[in-house]
């Protein structure tokens, strides 16, 4: 009788929610590093994940792969499938300064050592599971282990074997439950710089960055050999992207009505909430025409600084006879009081970031 073939039901999704996670892991990153680096990621290129520290001056760079496991993941793979060999291969590229070199799992590595490989002639086994531990941190027979394959599969000597950049990196997020922490994460990160930012803002900022690290990592219109401004354009992401991503959301998303209302005359008022209701209505239905005339009006409010004697009000008035000036066609489109509230909305929600 024939052997019946078993068939991996598992192993699509197990290769997606991996790719999934990665998303996730460089948005973690992002956070963790935001306030130390003008940083530049590459999706699934060089590496799982790239790390460039300035995306200005691209030549400090990290590579990491990233494995996850439902339960541990065994040290023996890491040699087998050349997890190890792979990332090595890196340090023979002399374009850039190598800074790590990062195994990112989700759970621990599962370590046995046998009694041929002992020093004490004795099996054992043993388990990295810190958050960050370098390869030289493992006990000497696995890192002798770890040498003589390098070496093997490189023709070379043990001893030019250098683990000196190699890093074990347990990520804190899980696969079951990546994408909640991460957006947590964010929510956390959002908060303490930008207190008076709301939850639409946090969940669309989240959205809008996984998005577009999803695309740049599923993007394979990039060849071996294509040009590094090509790379970076169709599967990078840098800093300034993510701050664009922020201040966007932010802008779009109106103050609440009372902090709006309180900037008018009471005698305005009523026409005031009308205009943001209209506002309101208009944003909801990602109305072309609001969106025009709001890019124009934060550029000005970008340029023009409120003066001593002016009010948020006044301010705003001044704003929208510049505006109408320099774009008649637009300013015609909607009544004076609607582009002045639009202007407070854009004024205070300037403040926030």
């Amino acid at each position: 009788m024939a052997k019946k073939v078993k068939i991996d039901t598992t192993a699509g999704s197990m290769a997606y929610n991996r790719l999934d996670m990665q998303a996730s892991q460089v948005l973690h990153m992002a956070i963790e590093i935001y306030d130390k680096l003008d940083f530049l990621f590459i999706l699934d290129y060089y590496d799982d994940i790239t790390l460039f520290e300035d995306e200005n001056n691209p030549s400090v760079v990290s590579y990491y792969q990233m494995k996850t496991s439902d339960k541990i993941i065994q040290f023996n793979s890491a040699i087998q499938d050349d997890w190890i060999t792979k990332m090595y291969a890196h340090l023979d590229n002399t374009d850039w300064i190598i800074k790590e070199l990062g195994l990112i799992t989700n759970c621990p590595i599962h370590i046995t050592i046998s009694a041929k490989e002992s020093e004490a002639g004795k099996s054992s086994t043993y388990d990295i599971d810190g958050a960050k531990t370098a390869f030289d941190k493992f006990k000497p027979e696995t890192i002798q282990k770890i040498k003589q394959d390098i070496a093997n599969k490189n023709g070379i000597s043990e001893d030019e074997v250098d683990l000196a950049k190699f890093f074990h990196m347990r990520t804190t997020l899980s696969l079951e439950r990546h994408r909640d922490i991460v957006e947590k994460e964010l929510g956390d990160f959002l908060y303490e710089k930008y207190p008076r930012i709301g939850m639409d803002s946090v969940k669309t900022i989240y959205s809008t960055m996984i998005d577009l690290l999803t695309k740049r990592q599923e993007n394979e219109m990039v060849t071996e050999l294509a040009d590094f401004t090509d790379v970076v354009g169709k599967k990078g992401i840098k800093k300034t992207e993510f701050d664009h991503v922020i201040r966007r959301s932010m802008m779009q998303a109106l103050p609440e009505a009372y902090e709006v209302e309180r900037q008018f005359p009471e005698e305005v008022v009523d026409d005031a909430l009308r205009q943001y209701s209209a506002i309101t209505a208009d944003t909801f239905r990602q109305d072309e025409t609001l969106s025009k005339i709001s890019l124009e009006l934060e550029r000005l409010v970008s340029i023009e600084e409120i003066g001593e004697t002016e009010n948020v009000v006044s301010y705003c008035e001044r704003i929208i006879d510049l505006f109408t000036t320099q774009n008649r066609k637009l300013s015609v489109i909607r009544n004076k009081m609607y582009l002045t509230v639009l202007c407070v909305c854009i004024y205070l929600n300037d403040l926030r970031c």
